[in-house]
């Protein structure tokens, strides 16, 4: 069985097209084909841990080249949109702004589609970088509503040209579960998988789409709070949990008390923060009057105090942040004993 290392793989192409270029500096396939050698090794830093920033920046200068060479070599423009969209990405999980790279990369994406308008993945990617972009500016306040559009025309493209592309089946799946329309994109799935029956994220959405489809009501909040969470959203999240305390009804059976809890304890985190004028774990604080931090106090040990009757485990909730502004609640200490 070969264990070599990735990176040493494309360490190795890499030398061989160092030679290729050497004997024949004005090919740009030459230029290309050592382009996709440093995205290779780029995308194997980066899955091993290791910064690929210098590597995709060596893979763009490469393409830089192809296209300097021949402007109409399609694959050398999608190529290098396909870099700038992961160095985006890696910018967007930074917390840095991606918009930028994003741009260029949809450019690129125009240029292939103008030299080649049959190619369906090109299509599929450009919507697909169209969303990411879309997502990336919503998350600055720009309005997605235009790149959203946009990216369901590329994949309706991309189908047009290949009816068994899964892949824009996906994303435009995906793009309604974002837009709340399930019914959609359980269509996308099942469309998808008669084309690759076998294939595994088409089949894990489609499972959860169901199963979400026969949950009740204060779950569905309950899920969609929690992603507002992770969002990072906590005043629209405290708001959301709220709705599905409300739609719990008369649900007490022993299958639902770990989503009950859950909801408790998440609320009790978010107005433990709120009480503190802060919107989240990583928020600034603002200033807060006395009487309603008193009230965001008191719903916090509510939903604590709930949150245990139903059987958290507090042994840990001393070292949880979100909860450190009850800490000088006289009722704390008794709360997490039991």
């Amino acid at each position: 069985m070969n264990h070599e290392d990735p990176r040493e793989c494309c360490e190795r192409a890499l030398k061989e097209f160092d030679e290729s270029i050497r004997l024949k500096a004005d090919a740009p396939k030459a230029w290309m084909n050592r382009g996709l050698a440093w995205k290779d090794l780029g995308d194997a830093k980066a899955a091993a841990g290791k910064d690929p920033e210098e590597a995709w920046r060596k893979a763009i200068a490469d393409y830089d080249a192809a296209v300097r060479l021949d402007g109409g070599f399609s694959d050398a423009w999608m190529n290098r949109a396909s870099v700038r969209l992961s160095i985006a990405q890696r910018r967007a999980a930074a917390k840095e702004d991606p918009r930028e790279d994003g741009d260029k990369a949809i450019a690129d994406l125009d240029k292939a589609l103008l030299l080649d308008a049959s190619d369906w993945m090109t299509w599929n990617n450009r919507g697909a970088a169209k969303l990411q972009r879309a997502q990336h500016g919503a998350d600055r306040g720009e309005d997605p509503k235009a790149r959203i559009e946009e990216a369901l025309d590329d994949f309706a493209q991309s189908l047009a040209r290949n009816p068994a592309n899964w892949m824009a089946r996906a994303n435009r799946g995906m793009l309604y579960e974002r837009l709340g329309k399930l019914d959609e994109a359980i269509v996308e799935y099942q469309e998808g998988l008669k084309h690759a029956p076998g294939q595994t994220l088409l089949g894990e959405r489609l499972t959860a789409l169901q199963e979400w489809k026969q949950l009740p009501a204060w779950a569905k909040e309950a899920v969609r709070a929690s992603r507002l969470v992770t969002e990072g959203n906590y005043a629209k999240a405290r708001e959301v949990y709220e709705a599905s305390l409300a739609a719990e009804g008369g649900a007490s059976d022993e299958t639902t008390k770990p989503g009950r809890m859950d909801i408790r304890y998440n609320l009790a985190c978010i107005y433990a923060l709120a009480s503190a004028g802060r919107d989240g774990p990583k928020a600034e604080a603002k200033a807060v009057a006395p009487e309603e931090a008193t009230r965001l106090r008191e719903r916090a040990i509510q939903m604590l105090r709930e949150a245990i009757d139903l059987g958290a485990d507090v042994s840990h909730a001393a070292e949880d942040a979100d909860l450190a502004p009850l800490h000088d609640d006289p009722r704390w200490s008794e709360l997490i004993k039991k």
